[in-house]
């Protein structure tokens, strides 16, 4: 488990923070959102033993995140009941900690949670899309759904695109005040030196006493 997940098992969250989840779990889904309406018995008990250490608030907030948003994965999952389990408790971790993710995100950056759960939307209906494509036997309505498909496609990439670009622009502001910090240094080598000597001997004589 990450540190995030390790958080939400320690239950290290704000009365507020708390509160919300709770409401919010209340809330029926988004119009565009949809949720999984029954998971199997296998899944429920391998899902049970995976957060059984987390808040009941934070549980029930985490349980409506997932099969909100990523329903279509839990839905891939059921479908490994007879495979390798470890690969299935795996997966399902990883899952955990996404929706843990978005959860932290929706408290801390709603405007980010928004545009990652539109993300997640529109992964959810492609891969919804791709599967009826699989399965139609009409040609006509296959075309259809290609073309819905590419469409929701082009949206999730645009999407992924603009969220890629913000970030790099975070990453190349955070790389700038890096190269500021190393180059005061660089040029108060000397005297950061002899400080830091003072310091240290400083302290031995203080310990001394």
């Amino acid at each position: 488990m990450t540190e995030r997940t390790d958080r939400w098992k320690a239950g290290a969250w704000t009365v507020p923070a708390l509160l919300l989840w709770a409401f919010l779990s209340l809330r029926p889904a988004p119009a565009d959102a949809k949720q999984k309406q029954a998971l199997s018995s296998w899944l429920q008990g391998m899902l049970k033993h995976a957060i059984e250490e987390v808040d009941p608030l934070e549980r029930a907030a985490l349980l409506r995140e997932l099969q909100t948003y990523f329903y279509v994965d839990l839905d891939r999952l059921d479908r490994l009941e007879h495979g390798d389990r470890e690969e299935a408790e795996d997966i399902l971790e990883e899952l955990i900690e996404q929706a843990a993710d978005m959860l932290e995100l929706k408290e801390e950056e709603p405007e980010r949670y928004r545009e990652m759960t539109e993300l997640r939307r529109y992964y959810s209906v492609s891969a919804e899309l791709a599967e009826a494509i699989r399965k139609t036997n009409d040609q006509g309505e296959s075309e259809k759904l290609t073309a819905r498909l590419r469409k929701s496609l082009e949206a999730y990439f645009d999407l992924k695109q603009k969220l890629m670009l913000r970030e790099i622009r975070e990453i190349g502001y955070e790389l700038e005040e890096l190269k500021r910090i190393y180059q005061k240094r660089k040029e108060k080598r000397n005297r950061m030196i002899e400080r830091r000597l003072r310091e240290l001997v400083e302290e031995e004589e203080d310990l001394e006493w």
